[in-house]
Order: C-alpha cells, then structure tokens, then sequence
C-alpha cells in the first residue's frame, strides 16, 4: 500500500518548513519518496516508492564501495603491526562480505515478498 503525504507549505513555520524540506530532500535523494504530479496545486505531493526498502539497500553498494576504499586508503598509510591496521582490516572484510551478500539478500526479498 502506497502512503501519500502532502504538504501545505504555506500553513507552517518557517523552521519547521526547513527541517520537513530538510527531512523530503534526504529522503528524496536516497530514494525513498518520490515527488508527484500536481497540476493547478499549492502543495507538493510526495508518495513512499514501492520497494523503498529494497531500493534503499540497493543504493547503500555506492557507500559500501566509498567505505571499502576508505579502508583500503587507510590500510595503505598506516604500518604493518599497528592495530589501526588490524580495524581497517577488518572493516574492510565486513563491506567485502556485505557487498556480496547484498545482491542475494535482495533477491530472496524479491522473492518472498511476491
């Protein structure tokens, strides 16, 4: 089932304007809702995608790749015995395992969700 939220813009605050503009653009960007249509209307019409979650998860590969070479970069500035070494190491194996587990995980949600 699809939510819709629609806001009046006019009728708030102008702190609460921005935090709620704030808020639809993070939620926007990381693709979440989606902006509709809404000719001849005041507000803005936004509605939750369907699959956000999924969709969500399958944006996260682009910070789970900015994490691994992050890791990567530090592996590669710090010394062999150093523990900072050791975490970066690890950090670095646990977005490996992730990023591979992602595209199977997301399918058996695919699949059980049908």
């Amino acid at each position: 089932m699809v939510r819709w939220c629609f806001l009046q813009w006019e009728s708030w605050s102008s702190s609460r304007c921005s935090s709620v503009s704030g808020a639809i653009k993070s939620l926007a960007t990381v693709g979440l809702i989606e902006r509709l249509p809404s000719p001849g209307s005041r507000r803005e019409h936004y509605r939750l995608r369907d699959d956000a979650w999924a969709t969500l998860f399958t944006s996260q590969n682009t910070v789970i790749q900015a994490m691994l070479q992050a890791a990567v970069a530090g592996i590669a500035a710090t010394d062999e015995g150093d523990p900072a070494r050791q975490r970066l190491a690890q950090m670095h194996a646990f977005y490996e395992f992730l990023l591979g587990e992602l595209p199977a995980l997301l399918h058996r949600w695919h699949q059980q969700a049908r």
